[in-house]
């Protein structure tokens, strides 16, 4: 066991955590499914960049475990994570109700929903619409 492997380890743990994905290997699991999947090179083999090797979930659903995850490259884990949804795929989707309030709140600015959540003075808000039409000409 290198440091660079339990540091590889913990972070995987960690990031999978914090979306909200449940983890369930051990370290030595967690060695073995890479060995087992590449070989005695496997960690020089893992990584980020598209050629290289990630632990994905079977149809990127469901914690990660040994029976719910496969060895695939980084491209094709990116590639599988988006079938099925469409382009700039941002979650889930608004209602025309919603829709109405965020075009309100846009204050002119082409592209965006404003400043969503926060509580401006008439005055601040007359000083930003200014800006928004000085923006446009």
């Amino acid at each position: 066991m290198s440091d660079s492997e339990l540091r590889a380890f913990w972070h995987q743990r960690w990031h999978s955590r914090r979306r909200g994905i449940a983890f369930y290997f051990t370290f030595d699991e967690w060695i073995e499914w890479w060995e087992n999947q590449l070989g005695p090179q496997w960690f020089s083999k893992r990584g980020t960049k598209a050629h290289q090797y990630v632990m994905g979930r079977k149809g990127d659903e469901g914690p990660y475990m040994p029976s719910n995850v496969l060895c695939l490259t980084m491209a094709q884990n990116t590639s599988d994570a988006h079938k099925g949804k469409p382009s700039g795929y941002l979650g889930k989707k608004h209602s025309a109700k919603t829709k109405t309030l965020l075009r309100k709140l846009n204050l002119g600015r082409p592209g965006t929903y404003g400043m969503l959540g926060k509580k401006h003075s008439p005055e601040t808000i007359a000083k930003m619409k200014a800006s928004a039409l000085e923006r446009r000409t």
